[in-house]
């Protein structure tokens, strides 16, 4: 239920971005997208940090909320942290996540940089495949066992 709901908001709250965000939202977008791709980089190359990816995608994914200028996705935003910081820890569990992930990361980060809304929703929507495709994984392995 979760994902819906982000799939629902998340798309949305990436289009009011690229068509809101001031300079520096758009520059602490930028910079938590090169924050979260050198945690990402890191873990492919067997430094792996549980704790710091989830920091570092949330404060993506944060940045984005902040610079939609709606208060009530803001809101809403903070109300969900704890379950999607629970559903990132799945994901990452997944071989190969992170590889998939950043760079449609980098391709939502782009669009609200270049202020195309509809980019941005779409790269979000393209992001929320993958993320469901791999949570799906995990359900799958678990209910295997």
């Amino acid at each position: 239920w979760l994902n819906e709901f982000r799939r629902t908001i998340e798309p949305a709250a990436a289009g009011m971005a690229a068509l809101r965000a001031s300079v520096e939202q758009r520059l602490h977008i930028k910079q938590k997208m090169a924050e979260l791709e050198e945690v990402c980089l890191r873990g492919m190359a067997g430094d792996d940090d549980i704790e710091e990816y989830v920091d570092a995608d949330t404060a993506f994914h944060d940045a984005i909320f902040d610079a939609s200028a709606n208060p009530f996705l803001q809101s809403v935003a903070q109300h969900i942290g704890e379950a999607m910081a629970k559903s990132r820890k799945l994901t990452h569990k997944v071989p190969g996540a992170e590889e998939r992930a950043l760079p449609l990361h980098q391709e939502v980060a782009d669009a609200i940089l270049t202020k195309d809304a509809k980019g941005a929703e779409a790269a979000m929507l393209k992001l929320f495949a993958v993320v469901e495709g791999d949570l799906e994984e995990v359900f799958t392995g678990i209910r295997e066992r």
